[in-house]
């Protein structure tokens, strides 16, 4: 059985299994060809048009997991950040400090600093 989710605009309660996995699929789609396109790119010369095109989804999909570009760049950027912490973590003498400022830097860089991870 799979676990309920909580959709992150509405808050909603989905039980679904088929719902949930779907959301997850469409998520990850989301953000790999988001990557792919701001690579290709550059994020600022890609339009949420695009991707949703790309993706073939619908605005209100798109909507329903990210505020906006700049929260689905975030997200995008967000194993990045985290795998570099790990890194750096893993490698920095014992007495500093752990290192946990990537995901404020990505959340600064992008000025949305209450972003949230939404797959």
């Amino acid at each position: 059985m799979v676990d309920p989710v909580i959709q992150p605009r509405t808050g909603k309660i989905i039980r679904s299994p088929k719902v949930v996995s779907r959301r997850s699929e469409v998520c990850e789609r989301l953000l790999e060809t988001a990557a792919r396109m701001f690579v290709d790119k550059g994020v600022n010369n890609v339009s949420v048009e695009e991707l949703l095109d790309a993706v073939s989804i619908s605005r209100a999909t798109f909507y329903g997991f990210f505020a906006n570009k700049t929260e689905l760049a975030a997200n995008v950027m967000l194993p990045v950040f985290k795998s570099g912490d790990e890194l750096l973590n893993g490698r920095r003498p014992a007495h500093l400090a752990p290192v946990q400022s990537s995901w404020w830097i990505c959340t600064s860089s992008f000025g949305a600093g209450t972003v949230t991870p939404y797959c």
